[in-house]
C-alpha cells in the first residue's frame, strides 16, 4: 500500500454558536446528540474513544448517542453463514454511525503519517495508479458500508487529489482543512445537473472522483431487486463512467472494534460494448454494481451501518406484506 504523504491542517473548534457550522448543529439535533458532548469527544485521543466505544458496545454507554440500537436484522441474518459476535457487531455499528464518522474524519486527519499507516490499510491502490498512469480518470464508487465518509480523506492522505460528490462538505465543520486536495461538489437539492458536469470534467481531465452508488438522497432512481427485497439505486455513476471514459472502481470501507480501518478498492466494472445503446450499458453496469454490493452486504454484515439495516428491514417487510 502507498504510504501517507499528505497531512491536513486540523484546527480547534470554537464552542460559541456563531462559530459552529449550522449543518453541524442540524446533524446533532437530528441524531439527538448533545453538541457539547460531541465537541468534547472530538478532541479525545483515538484509543481513548475506542475504549469508550467498547464499553458502550458492552451495554455501558458514556454518552446516550452511543447506546446500542435494537434493530430487527433477522431477515439479513438468515442469509449469512456465521452468527456474528454481539460485542463486535455493536462496536462496529457505533463506529459506522453518521455522527461517529465525523469523529473518525477528524481523528484520521490529525494522525501523523506513521500512525495513519499503522491504523489504515488500503488494498487495490495499484488499480488507481494503473488507470492514472494510462491517462484515464478514476471513479471510486463508494457505498454505505463501514465508515464510507472516510474515502475522500484517505485518498487525499495517500497523496492524490480528489473530487467528492457529497451531500455536504463535512471537513470544515470539524476543523479540518485539506486545501485543494479535496474538492467537494455538494449535491444540493437545487443543484440540478451541475454536480455531474463538474465530476465529468474532472474525470475527463484524468482525475479521481468519489461518489456513492446506493445513496438515499436525490432523484432519478430506479428500483432494482436487492437481497430478496428491492430498493432504489441511482445509475448516474454508470453514466459518468461511460461519458468520461473513466474506470469505475467500487470501493468498500471496513472497521474493526480495535480501530483498524481498511479501504478495499475493487477491479473496474465493465462499461460494455461501445457499439451497444448507452441505456443498455448503463443498466448493465448498475446491475453489476448491485451484484457486488449484495455480496459485500453478506460477507461484511457486521460493517453495515444501523441506518442501512433499518432501511433494508422496512423495504423487506413492505415487499413481503405486498406479496402475502
Amino acid at each position: 500500500m502507498p504510504a501517507a504523504s499528505f497531512a491536513p491542517v486540523v484546527r480547534p473548534i470554537g464552542r460559541d454558536r456563531g462559530e459552529i457550522d449550522p449543518e453541524f448543529d442540524r446533524m446533532m439535533q437530528v441524531a439527538g446528540v448533545a453538541r457539547d458532548d460531541f465537541l468534547a469527544l472530538l478532541d479525545m485521543p483515538y484509543d481513548a474513544v475506542l475504549g469508550i466505544v467498547r464499553e458502550a458496545a458492552a451495554g455501558r454507554p458514556a454518552y446516550p448517542f452511543m447506546a446500542v440500537q435494537e434493530i430487527d436484522d433477522s431477515a439479513l441474518r438468515a442469509m449469512i453463514e456465521d452468527e456474528p459476535d454481539a460485542d463486535a457487531l455493536a462496536a462496529r455499528r457505533i463506529l459506522t454511525d453518521r455522527i461517529m464518522q465525523l469523529y473518525l474524519l477528524r481523528a484520521l486527519s490529525a494522525m501523523p503519517d506513521a500512525e495513519f499507516d499503522t491504523r489504515v490499510s488500503v488494498t487495490g491502490a495499484d488499480l488507481v495508479q494503473d488507470a492514472l498512469a494510462a491517462g484515464e480518470g478514476v471513479l471510486l464508487l463508494n457505498s454505505h458500508i463501514g465508515p464510507g465518509r472516510l474515502v475522500p480523506l484517505i485518498v487525499a492522505r495517500l497523496g492524490w487529489q480528489v473530487t467528492s460528490l457529497a451531500p455536504h462538505d463535512f471537513l470544515p465543520m470539524i476543523g479540518v482543512d485539506c486545501g485543494d486536495r479535496i474538492d467537494v461538489v455538494a449535491l444540493a437539492g437545487n443543484a440540478g445537473l451541475a454536480p455531474l458536469g463538474a465530476a465529468r470534467q474532472a474525470l475527463q481531465a484524468g482525475g479521481i472522483v468519489t461518489t456513492t452508488g446506493d445513496g438515499l438522497r436525490g432523484r432519478g432512481k430506479d428500483v432494482y431487486p436487492f437481497l430478496e427485497s428491492e430498493r432504489p439505486f441511482t445509475d448516474s455513476f454508470a453514466f459518468l463512467s461511460i461519458a468520461s471514459g473513466a474506470r469505475c472502481l467500487p470501493v468498500f470501507m471496513h472497521c474493526e472494534e480495535d480501530g483498524a480501518i481498511a479501504m478495499d478498492i475493487c477491479p473496474a466494472i465493465e462499461t460494455g460494448d461501445p457499439a451497444a445503446p448507452v441505456r443498455e450499458r448503463i443498466e448493465a453496469m448498475t446491475r453489476d454494481y448491485i451484484d457486488i454490493l449484495e455480496q459485500r452486504w453478506l460477507s461484511d454484515f457486521t460493517n453495515l451501518p444501523a441506518r442501512s439495516v433499518a432501511m433494508y428491514n422496512r423495504e423487506f417487510r413492505g415487499r413481503r406484506k405486498q406479496d402475502s
